[in-house]
């Protein structure tokens, strides 16, 4: 697909894309982190803010537990029995706890002093003259009267049954809705009363409701068993809801786990908004209670979703600028690999038409500079063993056999030169051989053999040349036993030829015309005597086939002179190959015609004379 796309473009695509793909995951990676990261930062801030606050109150209660023990202690150790001294005693601690809303004693009957029957109806007694006077502030001021229900409430009860210190659930008392810290005073090991505070659960309310996290996130109160005990806006249900009240499973469990002082957080829809929120509660281990943070998920998540975007963007940013910057990092590199790839096709170019000596530029970037380099040293290596190989061949083909590659060169280009020289070496070896037979074929020496024998086509040269020298051994040897009958043959050839002039010599002189011409087709002179010229002709007019010998001849003697050459031409094979004389003799004594082996076949004529009625054919055709 990408095979025929530039490599600036490649290079572009594959970086954006790479980029991309790597912000991408890296992004994401990124973002899971840090989301996760921000939402359990978030998370926990709101874990540490609603565990900060129930410690708070975690201390808070303690004081008011402990102010409690303090009571409690005292009158288990207070010998004097004084009960204005009891009661001045009570005032003070009521006075120097301004978030207290009453402070007092309860004993069992005639526990105290052993008096009862003496303050019957009394301030600070009831009906029964026990010693349960109880300082508070319902009314705004501090005052003292008898404390209510105790044969029937659990700030009463509880501890004498437990002998332990108790924190009640949040109860209301004469129209008041508190809670009580309550500490059994034992005497001899035995319950003798309580010593206690309470606490309006107006000031938990008060401090509660202005808690405020993020911007519209709150908190509450609940007791151990779930129940209500501030809210910032629905102050109807102070004591009057639970959580269970609302339904759902979260909320359910919520309420297990602050029964059994276990914290945690849910997801949940608030009642009063409905929005999604993070509900966190820690217990208060102080009685139990816990501390309830409402946080908007919205809200609390924003940071987180900022951070999203924002890194989004710096992602989107990062890829443009990649991209811009793959753009210049790709120019940069394929500017000048476009220049070597033009230098590269011209030498190329130039090489497919045999200009080797040109070379690559190689003033170019340095990160670039060994491309060319490396080229112009692989232009190097095959010029120089093909100018080697040029000149050594040049060499050869000059018959300069002994000449020899002089360049060091490695690899298959050694192994070039080396076939060369052992190509010329082997040729050498063969001429210098050869020419040793020849030289003895010029002495007429056939006997010496060929002892270089070639390979391949050499060696058809060779077995040619000791073939031939066979062949020239056998005929001269043949020729040297012709011989003796060439002499007397040559001695008769003269004479012959002493004669054929003689007879040549009386034919240009008389009127008689001799002719030989081919036996074919309108009979092609070949030779004619020079006497012709009497019918005005030119030698010339019939050997140049100017004029052929069925030209002249008579037409009504043309099948008569056909049957006649027909009837000599047998004749004169006949008695030539009656003849008994080598094919040597045969050609030096015919030398107008030639034969083939038997049976023989005669392809030229020698002579006709003409007739006399060719030669008035003559005259009349002039």
């Amino acid at each position: 697909m990408f095979s025929n796309t530039p490599l600036r473009t490649k290079m572009i695509v594959y970086t954006v894309l790479g980029v991309f793909l790597i912000l991408t995951a890296s992004t994401a990676v990124i973002i899971s982190t840090v989301t996760t990261q921000e939402e359990k930062l978030a998370y926990q801030q709101s874990v540490e803010m609603a565990s900060n606050y129930a410690n708070q109150f975690d201390a808070d209660m303690k004081a008011n537990l402990a102010i409690a023990r303090t009571i409690s202690t005292t009158m288990e150790s207070y010998e004097t029995a004084d009960r204005d001294e009891a009661l001045l005693i009570l005032e003070n601690l009521l006075r120097d706890n301004p978030h207290l809303l009453g402070t007092y004693v309860a004993f069992e009957p005639d526990a105290f002093d052993g008096k009862d029957a003496e303050y019957t109806n009394s301030p600070a007694h009831d009906g029964t003259g026990r010693f349960v006077p109880y300082w508070n502030k319902m009314n705004g001021t501090a005052s003292v009267a008898p404390l209510l229900h105790y044969d029937s409430s659990d700030y009463y009860q509880l501890p004498k049954a437990t002998e332990k210190d108790v924190l009640t659930e949040p109860y209301f008392y004469e129209g008041v809705f508190m809670v009580s810290y309550v500490s059994p005073i034992m005497k001899e090991g035995e319950f003798a009363g309580i010593g206690g505070v309470d606490v309006s659960l107006e000031y938990v309310d008060e401090v509660v409701s202005k808690v405020r996290t993020f911007d519209t996130g709150y908190a509450f109160m609940v007791s151990n068993s779930g129940v209500i005990l501030s809210h910032p806006t629905h102050k109807d249900w102070i004591g009057k809801k639970d959580l269970y009240d609302f339904g759902g499973e979260e909320l359910e469990k919520a309420s297990r786990d602050i029964k059994n002082g276990i914290g945690g957080h849910l997801e949940t829809a608030d009642p009063t908004t409905g929005k999604t929120v993070i509900l966190f509660y820690e217990p208060v281990e102080t009685g139990d209670f816990a501390f309830v943070l409402v946080v908007p998920k919205e809200e609390m998540l924003a940071g987180v979703a900022d951070l999203r975007e924002r890194l989004l963007i710096i992602s989107a940013v990062s890829i443009l600028f990649m991209a811009a910057l793959a753009y210049m990092i790709a120019r940069s590199v394929t500017e000048p690999i476009n220049r070597i790839v033009k230098d590269f096709k011209s030498i190329a170019q130039d090489a497919v038409k045999g200009e080797l000596g040109v070379r690559a530029d190689t003033d170019v970037e340095i990160d670039f500079q060994e491309i060319p380099k490396g080229l112009n040293e692989i232009l190097n290596a095959v010029v120089i063993p093909i100018r080697e190989t040029m000149r050594v061949t040049n060499a050869l083909a000059k018959g300069e056999l002994k000449e020899r590659v002089n360049v060091d060169v490695q690899g298959e280009f050694r192994e070039l030169e080396d076939t060369l020289d052992k190509f010329s070496e082997t040729l050498n070896m063969i001429i210098d051989d050869s020419n040793a037979v020849l030289k003895a074929f010029q002495h007429n020496n056939f006997k010496r053999p060929i002892q270089v024998k070639g390979q391949g086509d050499f060696k058809l040269l060779t077995d040619g040349i000791e073939e031939t020298r066979l062949v020239l051994d056998r005929v001269t040897t043949q020729r040297r036993e012709a011989e003796k009958s060439l002499l007397e043959y040559a001695r008769k050839l003269e004479h012959s030829n002493r004669l054929k002039e003689e007879l040549e010599s009386i034919i240009n002189s008389s009127p008689v015309i001799v002719f030989l011409w081919k036996y074919e087709e309108g009979w092609p002179i070949e030779f004619v005597s020079e006497n012709v010229t009497r019918l005005g002709y030119e030698v010339e007019d019939f050997t140049s086939r100017k004029i052929l010998y069925g030209n002249i001849v008579y037409p009504g003697d043309l099948e008569k002179v056909e049957r006649e050459l027909a009837r000599n031409s047998q004749l004169l094979v006949t008695k030539v190959t009656s003849m008994d004389i080598p094919d040597f003799s045969l050609r030096s004594y015919y030398p107008y015609g030639w034969l083939t082996d038997t049976p023989v076949t005669l392809r030229y004529t020698y002579s006709h004379v003409f007739y006399v009625r060719c030669f008035e054919h003559h005259l009349n055709r002039h």
